[in-house]
């Protein structure tokens, strides 16, 4: 009976794949949009899913996210913290050239010292010109010359490099894992990070309220009032693995790409 159900997983799972060959992207997000919303949700809630993670792990996360999310930062600190330790081993022998190294380094520091709103600041610089570096943009934004942060980080601003990247792909796995659980989580976390909007300079104005979490425009402005959290550079700093894992490590993309085929 095992040996019947794991034939007929793997004729599903076939079925899928054949499925999906030819799709455009637009037509593959469509067919597979229930996976794509959880991606959304988990983004919206600060969780973009993990290199190191599987579909089945982000399932679980999206049920975690409003009730229990400290049971998704169990998933970094599990295990003496071998997701965490990996991430930053990882991003580590990534930034070893200034600027990059000295801004998470420090941001490293004051996270291991439980500084948690320094770490944040520069991992939140360090994020904005790494993806900056690493993303193909688009020139101009959607109603002006100048590409606004709401442009930028949105499924407008990431239009160009999705495309590039889609094309690229070859195999359900490695569309599934970029164009179902990376990019849509990724796209919304850096926009609720910096597309916030302009503050007025009058500390007095409470006309806008700070978000309950982390946000660059109230944490650089100095106007964060919240307490800023080990969840929210956990939050950060494996979005930062993830962008460098889609955006700026070619052989270990290739190398996943095989394994998903």
């Amino acid at each position: 009976m095992v040996a019947l159900s794991i034939s007929e997983k793997f004729r599903d799972y076939i079925k899928i794949v054949k499925e999906s060959e030819g799709l455009t992207e637009k037509e593959f997000e469509e067919k597979f949009s229930a996976e794509l919303e959880q991606s959304i949700k988990l983004g919206q809630h600060g969780w973009v899913p993990s290199e190191h993670g599987n579909p089945r792990n982000f399932s679980e996360w999206a049920e975690w996210i409003e009730k229990c999310p400290e049971k998704i930062l169990e998933f970094f600190e599990e295990d003496d913290h071998n997701v965490l330790n990996r991430i930053i081993e990882t991003l580590s022998g990534i930034y070893v050239e200034l600027p990059y190294k000295t801004y998470y380094e420090k941001g490293l520091y004051y996270f291991k010292m439980e500084d948690y709103m320094t770490a944040a600041m520069y991992w939140t610089i360090l994020m904005e010109i790494r993806i900056t570096n690493l993303v193909d943009f688009p020139k101009q934004g959607q109603s002006s010359k100048r590409l606004t942060y709401r442009d930028k980080y949105s499924e407008y601003g990431f239009s160009l490099q999705r495309q590039k990247e889609f094309q690229e792909k070859n195999g359900f796995q490695a569309k599934r894992f970029y164009f179902l659980n990376f990019y849509p989580a990724l796209q919304e976390y850096v926009h609720r990070l910096f597309a916030f909007g302009k503050l007025p300079f009058d500390i007095n104005d409470t006309s806008k309220k700070e978000p309950d979490y982390l946000d660059r425009t109230w944490l650089m402005h100095g106007r964060c009032c919240r307490e800023v959290t080990r969840m929210d550079c956990v939050q950060l700093i494996n979005a930062l693995d993830v962008c460098e894992f889609m955006f700026n490590k070619p052989e270990e993309r290739k190398e996943f790409e095989l394994i998903c085929v």
